[in-house]
């Protein structure tokens, strides 16, 4: 396999023994993309800057090996629920239900060895399209239901990456499915992504208690650090003193989006890069999208590039954090009667 990037080698993300492979999509406009279907993780992003150079705008590891010790939620697909449910706990019709705690005392990301960590059958795979699918057995970490999970990734001729997530089960079960890219528009140059303009279509976002877990309540964006509703710096008001930002050292954020239940894609958010005039549009049918800025990090990636402090921003298209235990906020529960079928794309282009 010819492949753009020149640090990873095919072979290591290859384990005949687990089931592992790579693959590549590319289209007519030099874009490749590279996944392997543990967790549908991205491996490598190459698309054009204004002078028509590709160049590699997810962060990542130049070993499956890395993926799987250093940051497991990396570029990968999220689930059974993603975000945090408060004590892992929730329930439905009356029924009590736990789930993996692996954040303090919380469930993130679907638990420990959430759909991140699985290794995801390929149904079909094309120079497009790759069609993924997964079991996930009553009980996998603590969620009820038998899942079945097919999601399709595309790459198009129009520059854009189309994620579609279906799903059915054989009971009520919360599903919150969303993809985590770690995107710096920078390219391997790799400088933080605070001088980035970012714009979010949202009035407001969901509030949290002090551990950082949404409590039900919003907060109006408007004269606060969270207004994006006009492009601006990522970096403007990163270090702004107050409490929530405090705690997660930038933004770790959920955005609602201005939003009515659609099944066709809407326009949730604007990324661009002032330099290379790379830019980046984010489509969703779902409610919210998750504003992560990589607080904290301090770790060698692919390249052996040095992934520092806000090193990389996350827009995570999803339903709201800790909803199975919110019922006003928009159902993430699915019936044998409802299946789940959410989408989202990511829009590659040039200022």
């Amino acid at each position: 396999m010819k492949i753009l990037s020149k640090t990873i080698q095919p072979d290591s993300f290859f384990s005949a023994k687990k089931g592992i492979q790579l693959f590549k999509l590319n289209n007519k406009n030099g874009i490749e993309v590279l996944l392997t279907n543990y967790g549908i993780r991205l491996v490598s992003l190459h698309t054009p800057d204004k002078d028509g150079i590709m160049d590699d705008i997810v962060l990542g590891y130049d070993s499956l090996q890395d993926f799987e010790t250093k940051n497991p939620f990396m570029n990968s697909i999220i689930g059974r629920v993603a975000n945090r449910i408060s004590n892992g706990q929730f329930s439905i019709n009356g029924e009590n239900f736990q789930a993996d705690k692996n954040l303090d005392q919380h469930c993130l990301h679907g638990g420990t060895n959430g759909l991140h960590m699985q290794v995801w059958e390929v149904k079909s795979a094309t120079d497009h399209q790759l069609h993924f699918y997964h079991y996930s057995k009553s009980g996998s970490e603590g969620f009820p239901g038998n899942l079945e999970i097919d999601v399709f990734v595309e790459l198009t001729d129009q520059n854009e990456l189309k994620i579609k997530y279906q799903a059915k089960t054989d009971r009520p079960t919360p599903i919150n499915l969303t993809y985590h890219p770690y995107f710096n528009l920078t390219g391997t140059k790799n400088e933080k992504i605070v001088s980035h303009l970012l714009q979010i279509n949202a009035n407001e976002i969901t509030a949290t208690d002090d551990e950082i877990v949404a409590n039900g309540n919003f907060f109006n964006v408007v004269s606060s650090p969270f207004d994006f509703r006009t492009e601006k710096e990522i970096g403007r008001d990163i270090n702004t003193p107050i409490q929530s930002m405090k705690k997660c050292g930038g933004y770790d954020h959920n955005f609602v989006l201005k939003y009515k239940a659609t099944t066709s894609p809407f326009l949730a958010a604007k990324l661009s890069e002032p330099i290379s005039k790379r830019s980046l549009e984010i489509w969703t049918t779902q409610p919210g999208i998750q504003l992560y800025t990589n607080n904290g990090v301090n770790e060698i990636g692919k390249g052996n590039l040095s992934y520092g402090n806000h090193s990389a921003v996350c827009l995570e298209p999803q339903h709201f954090p800790n909803t199975p235990n919110l019922p006003h906020f928009p159902s993430t529960i699915i019936t044998p009667q409802s299946p789940y079928l959410q989408e989202c794309f990511f829009k590659f282009g040039i200022l």
